[in-house]
């Protein structure tokens, strides 16, 4: 009975394997180790979908960014002038061809990081690969400097910081769902060797 009941795991095993999901172990022993990671699964299978939206909020701004050539909040051009926009576009009258240039240049970068997030999350990151794991670290990161050059500038609106947040807080959610899968890994089935007999 042992027999089969080893071969059925490992044939599952391989199965598994063969999804892409070899970090899970499929030995039923007393400690419940494969009720504990299909925990970490479903929470895994829950993160690369905020993942995904985080990617999709990052895009919908950057298409806004490109098409209008300024960012959502007109009290940042206000902030960061010091005064009106209108004035200081007035006394500069190139200050408003080069911001919108740089806004929609922002707007460009952020296109690809957008369809570079939504890509991890869709393929290495849905898989709880470490090396998608620590990218995406980069978008708490990105929100946080975003953050800290509003914050240089006097220029942190209400719409910046809610932009800030969601950005940050759903890759940190994501990054907390899957830490488990990803750090977790089972023990390894050990292989039958055959008999000399």
């Amino acid at each position: 009975m042992c027999d089969s009941r080893a071969a059925t795991d490992l044939e599952a095993r391989e199965a598994w394997i063969s999804l892409g999901r070899e970090d899970v172990s499929l030995d039923i022993g007393p400690d419940e180790e494969p009720l504990r990671l299909a925990k970490h699964r479903a929470a895994a299978d829950v993160a690369w979908v905020l993942l995904f939206l985080d990617g999709l909020l990052l895009g919908c701004s950057s298409l806004f960014w490109i098409a209008r050539g300024r960012f959502f909040d007109p009290g940042f051009y206000d902030a960061l002038t010091g005064g009106t926009w209108s004035t200081a576009s007035a006394l500069v009258p190139s200050l408003d061809r080069i911001a919108t240039a740089a806004v929609r240049f922002a707007g460009f970068l952020g296109a690809l990081a957008s369809t570079y997030v939504i890509a991890i999350a869709t393929t290495s990151f849905r898989r709880c690969e470490r090396w998608a794991w620590y990218v995406t670290l980069a978008l708490p990161a990105f929100a946080a400097l975003d953050f800290s050059l509003d914050a240089g500038y006097d220029a942190v609106t209400l719409t910046s910081l809610v932009w800030d947040l969601a950005l940050a807080g759903l890759a940190i959610a994501s990054l907390m769902l899957t830490y488990r899968a990803v750090f977790t890994r089972a023990a390894p089935v050990p292989e039958q060797q055959p008999s000399l007999a």
